[in-house]
């Protein structure tokens, strides 16, 4: 496997990505992995009893706490996943012809490879895989340097993981467990590089990029598809530690849907979240055309 020594520093803004766009298009959820969860563990809880836990509770309960099988059941589920031929052109009309190329996303599969390169390969030891440095065990296995690099005909992407991928299920960031070890990661992480970034600072230069960490906290983050559940808390440390250590550099997320006082809104507000659209009520049907109307705001804004 090759690796990419370093990346090159910029000011582009970084898009993350979650899985509401996948939703709109393909209509799945995590509530369907859960029902399925349930019904292959044959967990005593049914969906209706489990649903207000928070989603890394609700997939400890459905596997009586034995997520790593269920990791292990879903990476080839999700490897075999197919796109359809809307959400195909939706993806290469909206993201891929989009002006950024550094994209964060918590999903599991391959929607953006795919939508560049359609025979992409989910092999774990596809050359598209690279590190910007080897790592140690647990680095590796939270995915700290990881990245897809897609650089199909005019268009380069790279891709960060940031919640694992599905070739490799022990990467695969799912119940509370994992996420308290991805934080652990995070904070040895920013231990061993704050004075590198101090360092850069003071010399006048931009660090360069080893970790998808370094583009959260010294970019500017456009956020779609990512309802922000209090459950991601790896999001929501980091946003934190931007908000206190980083406050020159903006989120703006864009989340419909939320009316005044909303816990959401709250938290946005106290971490200096922008929320784009927050009024606007959209109802399921009408998401397809929300995403698009936000792509077309990003790419005007960028």
């Amino acid at each position: 496997m090759k690796a990419v020594k370093q990346l090159t520093g910029d000011d582009k803004p970084v898009l993350l990505l979650g899985n509401g766009i996948a939703r709109a298009f393909e209509g799945d959820s995590w509530r369907k992995i859960i029902e399925k969860t349930i019904k292959e563990f044959q967990c005593e809880y049914s969906y209706e009893e489990i649903k207000e836990l928070p989603s890394t509770f609700q997939i400890t309960a459905a596997t009586k706490n034995d997520v790593l099988s269920a990791m292990k059941i879903l990476s080839n589920e999700l490897c075999s996943l197919e796109l359809s031929k809307e959400y195909y052109t939706f993806l290469c009309e909206y993201i891929v012809e989009s002006p950024i190329t550094d994209i964060i996303s918590t999903n599991y599969t391959y929607e953006v490879e795919k939508a560049i390169k359609p025979s992409y390969s989910t092999s774990p030891q596809n050359q598209s895989r690279l590190k910007t440095k080897e790592g140690t065990k647990r680095e590796n296995q939270m995915m700290l340097y990881r990245y897809n690099l897609l650089n199909e005909g005019e268009y380069e992407k790279r891709i960060w993981h940031i919640h694992g991928e599905a070739c490799t299920a022990k990467t695969m960031v799912m119940s509370q467990y994992y996420y308290g070890y991805k934080i652990s990661a995070i904070q040895d992480y920013l231990k061993a590089n704050m004075s590198y970034y101090k360092a850069c600072e003071n010399r006048g230069e931009k660090p360069v990029v080893k970790s998808w960490i370094d583009l959260f906290l010294l970019r500017d983050i456009y956020i779609v598809g990512f309802g922000m559940d209090f459950s991601e808390s790896d999001f929501w440390w980091l946003t934190c530690y931007k908000r206190l250590y980083f406050p020159h550099t903006k989120i703006y997320s864009f989340e419909p849907n939320l009316i005044y006082g909303d816990s959401k809104e709250i938290m946005a507000n106290v971490y200096g979240i922008e929320l784009k659209r927050k009024d606007e009520v959209v109802t399921n049907d009408e998401f397809k055309q929300f995403y698009k109307e936000v792509f077309r705001e990003i790419k005007a804004s960028v």
